[in-house]
């Protein structure tokens, strides 16, 4: 399963179509490059989750709009950040890397330090996911040490979970110091989005060591979260978690339950890694039942999920 890391919000990354028309009636209103550059990226950022291709287009318009301004260093960081998290949002982690490392280069030279770290956990969580364990660390690192310094409660809380999420695999007892460490944090906070990727984690944790009765109550806690997420993939990432638990203990019926709660928020063709993965435990749990014609539909749709991810 994916892991759960979290990106730090930047710039906000949902919000409703009629504000976006609002943004761009302004947009056509308005004569200056700097500000012809922060409505575009505030369309796209909002455009992405459900118009990708006019959100392409406003990106691509809000970095020209940069480049024609005085002093582009100061616009082209919040444009490659904006970028980054469009594709990271569609699990194209490469490409949301490139970004994450062109508005890196910028903020170093500015020495924007509070953006720069923002940055550099987002670069971190994306180092994670591809496997490269050696940067990931690097930058989880730095971003713990300087978050612990300045007292910042909330993002102690998202970079402690990704610590423990980078250990998850590893060092199962060391991610759960993490969580265990986050857990109050987020519970301060009263941060339900944070807490669901905490509790979804812990009860990783306690699956992976066989105490399947914690790992379920983990679960079921984040199950409680999640009606509050606006996060689809959150949400997703949430619901697969006890979906994989019940595969994993031949409860079927159980799994097929939260996999069709998955799938089902995938709407307007979307694709995902979640997706894909509950696609994959329906495919096994009708095979459980014996329900063999489900199951060969399930896996033809995985196969093109698959394909269109690449892997």
């Amino acid at each position: 399963m994916r892991s759960l890391l979290f990106i730090l919000n930047i710039l906000m990354s949902t919000g409703l179509w009629s504000q976006a028309d609002e943004l761009i009636d302004s947009l056509n209103l308005v004569e200056s490059h700097e500000e012809k550059s922060r409505l575009s990226t505030k369309a796209a950022t909002q455009l992405h989750s459900t118009h990708w291709e006019r959100a392409l287009t406003y990106i691509e318009l809000a970095e020209a709009e940069a480049l024609k301004t005085k002093n582009p260093q100061d616009l082209l960081p919040s444009v490659y950040i904006a970028k980054a998290k469009m594709y990271d949002s569609r699990d194209v982690w490469d490409v949301s890397l490139d970004y994450y490392q062109q508005s890196h280069i910028i903020l170093t030279e500015t020495q924007d330090s509070s953006l720069l770290f923002l940055v550099e956990n987002n670069m971190a969580t994306i180092y994670a996911r591809l496997q490269n364990d050696a940067n990931a660390l690097k930058y989880f690192r730095r971003v713990e040490r300087y978050h612990s310094r300045l007292n910042d409660t909330l993002r102690q809380a998202q970079v402690l979970n990704n610590l423990g999420t980078y250990y998850l695999s590893k060092q199962p007892d060391s991610a759960l110091y993490y969580y265990d460490q986050a857990l109050p944090l987020a519970k301060l906070l009263k941060d339900s989005l944070l807490l669901g990727y905490i509790y979804t984690n812990i009860a990783r944790v306690y699956g992976a060591q066989n105490k399947s009765q914690t790992a379920l109550s983990y679960h079921h806690r984040a199950l409680n979260t999640a009606e509050n997420f606006s996060s689809i993939n959150l949400k997703a990432l949430v619901y697969q978690g006890p979906s994989t638990f019940y595969l994993r203990h031949a409860r079927a019926d159980s799994s097929i339950f939260y996999s069709n709660k998955t799938i089902a928020l995938f709407k307007d063709d979307k694709i995902s890694f979640t997706l894909r993965e509950a696609l994959h435990t329906l495919y096994e749990a009708h095979l459980l039942q014996q329900n063999y014609k489900e199951a060969s539909e399930y896996f033809t749709w995985y196969s093109k999920v698959t394909d269109s991810l690449n892997i």
